[in-house]
């Protein structure tokens, strides 16, 4: 239904799209994410964005400077989601040698209007939830699970 009414409104607006893509085509090392997403933002006008890339400048920062040498391996892909829809913050993903692009050691991320949504507004909390796989931290290790 919301597909056909986006038809029916005439479609997603060029200028929309050209930002919508521009953005969903992101994939870059962590350390460089606030500033390609500001150079997007500026490109398409997107003023309101400001306080956001901020945010995740600041949290990136966090992240490559708790795990030392980790900088030039971490990336920050915009396309990159989770099929579960209770995850609408912060995801991520980690991999190791030996394994696929779909098989990371670990993956998770918050969900911070999942209990809101679920109680239909009657109560508020966040969340982190995340899996740790043994069996691929030992073929990472080049070791059989």
């Amino acid at each position: 239904r919301g597909k056909a009414a986006v038809h029916a409104a005439g479609g997603v607006p060029d200028a929309a799209r050209a930002a919508l893509s521009d953005l969903a085509g992101v994939n870059c090392p962590a350390g460089e994410a606030a500033g390609v997403l500001d150079a997007i933002a500026a490109k398409h006008g997107l003023t309101s964005m400001s306080s956001v890339i901020e945010r995740l400048a600041r949290r990136m920062e966090a992240i490559l400077s708790a795990v030392p040498g980790i900088a030039g391996e971490a990336r920050f892909r915009s396309g990159f989601g989770r099929r579960f829809t209770y995850y609408d913050g912060f995801v991520f993903e980690t991999f190791g040698q030996h394994l696929t692009s779909r098989q990371p050691l670990a993956s998770g991320g918050r969900y911070d209007g999942l209990i809101e949504g679920l109680s239909r507004s009657k109560a508020s909390a966040s969340g982190i939830g995340g899996i740790v796989r043994p069996d691929r931290i030992l073929r990472a290790k080049g070791e059989m699970a």
